[in-house]
């Protein structure tokens, strides 16, 4: 589930804008295809960034998540098309590469529960075995 819907985008970003970095075919709509995947990366980005500290992907996820996503994918479209970014774009996705990186090194969090990864280091091992046939007592003499 990604963490950002074009309602995400549109909500922080000029709709105007979103739709001439990412309408292909010129029909003046936003093309889904192109904002799914700007979404994924700026997914796939958060995931990278704090995977060392969360279980990823975050779900339920927070919201600030789709704010962040929301800042990524806009500033990836505008990437996407090889144009200059607005200082708007610029500034929204410097805060949000600036709080993942604040989040991943504990500094920061989600303002919410967030489920952290699985603790690797504390296995629960058991084992069992029979009973010894060789011991000190039938061993005695040899």
């Amino acid at each position: 589930m990604a963490y950002a819907n074009y309602q995400d985008l549109i909500a922080a970003f000029d709709e105007q804008l979103i739709i001439q970095m990412s309408d292909d075919n010129g029909d003046g709509i936003a093309d889904a295809n192109v904002i799914d995947q700007a979404i994924r990366a700026a997914d796939a980005e958060i995931d990278a960034r704090i995977g060392n500290r969360y279980a990823v992907p975050l779900n339920p996820a927070p919201r600030l998540a789709a704010s962040i996503s929301a800042a990524l994918a806009v500033a990836g479209l505008y990437t996407r098309r090889g144009v200059d970014k607005p200082q708007s774009v610029i500034e929204a996705e410097r805060a949000a590469r600036d709080l993942l990186n604040r989040i991943a090194a504990g500094t920061a969090g989600w303002g919410e529960a967030v489920t952290p990864p699985p603790d690797e280091t504390s296995l629960d091992v058991r084992s069992s075995s029979q009973a010894r046939v060789f011991g000190r007592g039938r061993m005695k003499g040899f």
